[in-house]
């Protein structure tokens, strides 16, 4: 939760930050993501935050303090990280069980997320990391772009500061697709903290750093073990003003459909 929202500048205004903004009636896109996670057993989180740090802090202290099912620690950044950053500073202060990584402005159908976790969990004991694709092509404009050609071997092409190239990734994929294209990440990665330890494993690359566009092709091109896991979920990165749009609508037509609503969790 420690970007500055660039893209939303005309929402924000930068004077809130983008992990506060409503996609709901009283629900925010980290009141969404926290609510999610804890729908799907995940009890322990860390927020990790940089722009505009002290506002998230203390929204948090207001409606999260007294819960009693949940462990919440905020971490503030002196600059921005990003998601591959945030799980280096993470690892560097102790933490070792697996990280599940996502960013607040991620829209995932929670209830649609159980499946894809329960197995990356599964998965992590003997790999690097678990990298959530999916086919939902509407999610992400990143550099990134990841299939399987026609032996079922699956490949990532990224373009970084450098170079372009594409690589074989050591893939266990445990539900198949028969769609060969419009593959791409699905912005949510279970990462081996143990495995990893407090390495810095990216050189010279300088923060911020994507767990997708960054360490994904390094830790191919190093042939680490790499899972990847299809999301049943529909996937929509909500950091533009149209797709934040569309999340609000997503969320207002499951209300209708259901008195109970999702992210009422």
């Amino acid at each position: 939760a420690g970007g500055k929202g660039t893209r939303l500048l005309e929402v924000t205004g930068d004077k809130i930050p983008k992990p506060l903004i409503e996609i709901f009636p009283g629900l925010t896109m980290l009141d969404y993501a926290i609510n999610g996670l804890l729908k799907v057993g995940v009890t322990k989180i860390y927020v990790t935050t940089y722009h505009l740090c002290k506002q998230i802090q203390e929204y948090l202290d207001r409606h999260y303090e007294n819960r009693s099912d949940l462990e919440l620690k905020v971490v503030e950044e002196d600059k921005e990280l990003g998601t591959g950053g945030s799980v280096l500073s993470l690892i560097k202060s102790g933490v070792n069980d697996p990280l599940l990584v996502l960013s607040s402005d991620t829209f995932f159908v929670w209830s649609e997320m159980k499946d894809f976790i329960d197995k990356a969990f599964e998965n992590i004991k003997d790999a690097r990391a678990v990298f959530g694709i999916t086919n939902d092509v509407t999610h992400s404009q990143a550099p990134l772009n990841i299939w399987f050609n026609k032996e079922d071997k699956l490949m990532i092409s990224y373009q970084n500061r450098i170079n372009s190239k594409t690589l074989i990734i050591n893939e266990k994929c445990t539900n198949k697709t028969d769609l060969y294209s419009n593959i791409t990440g699905a912005g949510i990665v279970v990462v081996n903290s143990k495995m990893i330890g407090s390495e810095m494993e990216l050189g010279n690359v300088q923060f911020p750093v994507c767990l997708y566009n960054d360490w994904l092709p390094i830790w191919a091109e190093r042939k680490y073990s790499i899972y990847v896991e299809f999301l049943q979920s529909i996937v929509l990165d909500m950091g533009t003003p149209d797709r934040l749009a569309l999340a609000k609508k997503i969320l207002k037509k499951r209300s209708l459909k259901n008195r109970h609503c999702e992210p009422r969790l």
